[in-house]
């Protein structure tokens, strides 16, 4: 069988030769800086002193580094499926000489923890683009996430319900083309972005990238699954989490894109 794109889709990002040292350094240091958000909404939770947490699709592990410099974890474990955006994280793990941070560059499916986390996460629409895997996906993780969360220990999620998205599909033929301009430490300088839905009513996205100082090109593909905030509350609901929360910002409002959710439960 075919694999899946979205296991490769993120084998090029943060690939550590498009970044001088200079670049990598402002690079890692702006995304310590937009971490500050999810740190004030997670200091929110009662959550013990030192806490044990698990990043799936934890990408550079920024979030993880920015709560061991704040003193805020005993261990963190990151889950990257990624070759590259792993090797990125491990020299950022340099950076800020983290000690309490283990990067794993796997799966998560061939994840298995020797002990129970208070704090289970996954931000950046992760879990929408673990899902649309296979048939089976969802099912796979939401019992993966429940089976190593300790008791009363918390699930965060961020996601995208694409409402605003779909509607302006629904009014086009299938296609959506949008362009985004990166920060001044990214090394890429735009991003084009084709957006249409595919047989199964999953966001199919399609992206390229343009380098700031050649014009080079890089081509990202990735499906992504939709979830209105009833959807991902039912679904949490049915695997057994409990004390359900859904918020649209992590600090203050307009700090998520639109159509963008954070929900919170308890096992």
């Amino acid at each position: 069988m075919k694999e899946h794109l979205n296991l490769s889709a993120y084998n090029n990002i943060e690939d550590l030769k498009n970044f001088t040292e200079e670049q990598f350094c402002n690079y890692c240091d702006d995304k310590l800086a937009s971490c500050e958000k999810h740190l004030h909404f997670i200091n929110n939770l009662t959550l013990p002193k030192n806490f044990n947490i698990c990043e799936i699709g934890s990408g550079n592990s920024k979030l993880l580094y920015q709560l061991e410099l704040h003193k805020k974890i005993n261990k963190g474990i990151g889950i990257e499926i990624s070759q590259s955006r792993y090797n990125f994280a491990e020299k950022f793990k340099s950076y800020v000489k983290s000690q309490k941070v283990e990067n794993i560059n796997k799966n998560i499916f061939d994840v298995t923890p020797d002990e129970k986390f208070d704090l289970i996460i996954a931000v950046d629409i992760v879990l929408q683009l673990i899902t649309p895997i296979s048939a089976d996906a969802e099912s796979k993780l939401m019992t993966w996430i429940y089976q190593n969360l300790k008791e009363d220990g918390y699930i965060i999620l961020e996601l995208w319900s694409f409402s605003s998205i779909l509607k302006k599909l629904s009014l086009t033929e299938n296609s959506l083309c949008t362009w985004e301009e990166f920060p001044a430490s990214d090394p890429f300088k735009y991003i084009l972005s084709n957006i249409s839905l595919d047989k199964d009513n999953n966001i199919s996205w399609k992206k390229k990238f343009i380098k700031k100082d050649s014009y080079e090109e890089s081509v990202f593909n990735n499906i992504l699954k939709p979830y209105t905030k009833e959807q991902m509350s039912n679904l949490l609901s049915k695997y057994g989490f409990k004390n359900i929360e859904i918020f649209d910002f992590w600090k203050e409002k307009n700090d998520c894109i639109q159509d963008e959710y954070i929900i919170i439960a308890k096992k």
